[in-house]
Protein backbone atom coordinates (compact mmCIF):
# COMPACT_ATOMS: atom_id res chain seq x y z
CA UNK A 1 0.00 0.00 0.00
CA UNK A 2 1.39 3.41 -0.87
CA UNK A 3 1.66 6.10 1.67
CA UNK A 4 -1.35 8.43 0.14
CA UNK A 5 -3.60 5.18 0.61
CA UNK A 6 -1.43 4.38 4.43
CA UNK A 7 -2.83 7.68 5.31
CA UNK A 8 -5.91 7.75 4.29
CA UNK A 9 -7.10 4.99 5.97
CA UNK A 10 -5.76 6.02 9.56
CA UNK A 11 -7.45 9.51 8.71
CA UNK A 12 -10.51 7.52 7.89
CA UNK A 13 -10.32 5.74 11.27
CA UNK A 14 -9.28 8.94 13.19
CA UNK A 15 -12.63 9.75 13.49
CA UNK A 16 -12.63 6.73 16.28
CA UNK A 17 -9.75 8.02 18.24
CA UNK A 18 -9.45 10.93 20.81
CA UNK A 19 -7.14 13.26 22.47
CA UNK A 20 -4.75 14.45 19.40
CA UNK A 21 -4.89 11.48 16.93
CA UNK A 22 -6.45 12.99 14.52
CA UNK A 23 -3.74 16.30 14.55
CA UNK A 24 -1.05 14.07 14.07
CA UNK A 25 -2.98 11.77 10.85
CA UNK A 26 -3.80 15.06 9.26
CA UNK A 27 -0.17 16.71 9.82
CA UNK A 28 1.92 13.67 8.46
CA UNK A 29 -1.22 13.46 5.64
CA UNK A 30 0.21 17.09 5.05
CA UNK A 31 3.79 16.95 5.59
CA UNK A 32 4.84 13.22 4.22
CA UNK A 33 6.12 14.77 0.76
CA UNK A 34 8.69 16.81 2.62
CA UNK A 35 9.18 14.54 4.93
CA UNK A 36 11.79 11.62 4.19
CA UNK A 37 8.47 9.54 3.35
CA UNK A 38 9.34 10.11 -0.56
CA UNK A 39 9.25 6.39 -0.60
CA UNK A 40 5.69 4.44 -0.66
CA UNK A 41 6.91 1.99 2.15
CA UNK A 42 4.64 3.20 5.33
CA UNK A 43 2.95 0.76 6.92
CA UNK A 44 0.53 0.49 10.01
CA UNK A 45 0.81 -2.01 12.95
CA UNK A 46 -2.31 -2.09 15.18
CA UNK A 47 -2.78 -4.31 18.42
CA UNK A 48 -4.43 -4.63 21.99
CA UNK A 49 -1.07 -5.30 23.40
CA UNK A 50 -0.51 -6.58 27.09
CA UNK A 51 1.98 -8.60 26.45
CA UNK A 52 5.16 -8.82 24.17
CA UNK A 53 3.98 -8.44 20.02
CA UNK A 54 6.38 -8.57 17.18
CA UNK A 55 6.06 -5.47 15.25
CA UNK A 56 8.54 -6.49 12.78
CA UNK A 57 10.79 -9.45 12.73
CA UNK A 58 14.49 -9.20 12.11
CA UNK A 59 14.14 -6.22 9.73
CA UNK A 60 15.32 -2.03 10.04
CA UNK A 61 12.32 0.13 10.95
CA UNK A 62 12.19 3.93 11.48
CA UNK A 63 9.17 5.52 13.64
CA UNK A 64 7.07 7.92 12.30
CA UNK A 65 4.01 7.65 14.75
CA UNK A 66 3.20 5.58 18.09
CA UNK A 67 -0.48 6.14 19.87
CA UNK A 68 -1.15 4.20 22.74
CA UNK A 69 -5.26 4.44 24.00
CA UNK A 70 -6.02 3.14 27.18
CA UNK A 71 -9.40 1.85 27.46
CA UNK A 72 -11.76 3.66 28.95
CA UNK A 73 -12.03 0.83 31.61
CA UNK A 74 -8.70 1.02 32.63
CA UNK A 75 -8.06 1.76 36.39
CA UNK A 76 -4.17 1.94 36.33
CA UNK A 77 -1.19 3.66 34.54
CA UNK A 78 0.84 1.56 31.66
CA UNK A 79 3.91 2.12 30.35
CA UNK A 80 4.43 1.17 26.47
CA UNK A 81 8.26 -0.08 26.21
CA UNK A 82 10.13 -0.28 22.58
CA UNK A 83 13.07 -2.62 22.19
CA UNK A 84 15.22 -2.68 19.26
CA UNK A 85 15.43 -6.65 18.85
CA UNK A 86 12.82 -9.51 18.11
CA UNK A 87 9.96 -10.35 21.09
CA UNK A 88 12.13 -13.50 21.68
CA UNK A 89 15.02 -12.07 22.84
CA UNK A 90 13.13 -9.49 25.11
CA UNK A 91 12.94 -10.41 28.68
CA UNK A 92 10.29 -8.03 30.99
CA UNK A 93 12.09 -6.12 33.36
CA UNK A 94 15.60 -7.51 32.26
CA UNK A 95 17.73 -7.29 28.86
CA UNK A 96 17.57 -5.73 26.65
CA UNK A 97 16.32 -2.98 27.73
CA UNK A 98 13.78 -1.03 25.90
CA UNK A 99 15.45 1.83 23.41
CA UNK A 100 12.28 3.88 24.18
CA UNK A 101 9.31 3.87 26.70
CA UNK A 102 5.72 6.13 26.89
CA UNK A 103 3.85 6.57 29.69
CA UNK A 104 -0.04 6.05 28.96
CA UNK A 105 -2.14 7.35 31.26
CA UNK A 106 -5.10 5.25 32.25
CA UNK A 107 -8.43 6.33 30.20
CA UNK A 108 -6.40 8.89 27.71
CA UNK A 109 -4.50 8.46 24.28
CA UNK A 110 -0.63 9.07 24.29
CA UNK A 111 0.33 9.83 20.48
CA UNK A 112 3.65 11.05 19.70
CA UNK A 113 5.10 12.02 15.89
CA UNK A 114 8.68 11.09 15.21
CA UNK A 115 10.14 13.35 13.10
CA UNK A 116 12.90 12.11 10.63
CA UNK A 117 15.04 15.10 9.87
CA UNK A 118 17.28 13.99 12.51
CA UNK A 119 16.30 10.18 12.37
CA UNK A 120 16.09 9.50 16.12
CA UNK A 121 13.89 6.50 15.81
CA UNK A 122 15.70 4.47 13.98
CA UNK A 123 15.53 0.82 14.65
CA UNK A 124 18.55 -1.16 13.33
CA UNK A 125 17.66 -4.59 14.14
CA UNK A 126 14.13 -5.06 14.87
CA UNK A 127 10.80 -3.83 16.48
CA UNK A 128 9.26 -5.11 19.11
CA UNK A 129 6.37 -3.92 21.94
CA UNK A 130 5.64 -4.62 25.34
CA UNK A 131 2.86 -2.75 27.85
CA UNK A 132 4.01 -3.26 31.35
CA UNK A 133 2.84 -1.66 34.50
CA UNK A 134 5.67 0.03 34.79
CA UNK A 135 8.64 1.81 32.96
CA UNK A 136 11.18 -1.36 32.18
CA UNK A 137 8.75 -3.41 34.22
CA UNK A 138 8.79 -6.83 34.43
CA UNK A 139 4.95 -6.88 34.99
CA UNK A 140 3.12 -7.15 31.62
CA UNK A 141 -0.40 -4.78 31.65
CA UNK A 142 -3.79 -7.44 32.30
CA UNK A 143 -6.16 -7.32 30.27
CA UNK A 144 -8.82 -4.59 31.72
CA UNK A 145 -5.62 -2.12 31.27
CA UNK A 146 -4.45 -3.42 27.94
CA UNK A 147 -4.35 -0.17 25.25
CA UNK A 148 -4.64 -0.42 21.80
CA UNK A 149 -1.04 0.15 20.25
CA UNK A 150 -0.71 2.23 16.64
CA UNK A 151 2.38 2.31 15.39
CA UNK A 152 3.17 4.07 11.75
CA UNK A 153 6.32 2.91 10.46
CA UNK A 154 8.40 2.89 7.47
CA UNK A 155 11.76 0.86 5.79
CA UNK A 156 14.71 3.34 6.21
Amino acid sequence: MGNAQTLFSLEASAAYERDGFQDAVRYLRKTAGRQFLQADNLAVYRTTTSALSDVITNAAVQLVLVSVKSPSTATTNSWLNLFNTSSGSVTLGGLPKATEVFFVPYTKTRTVVAYQASDPHAYTAALSIAVTTAPHGATAADATNAPVTTILYASP
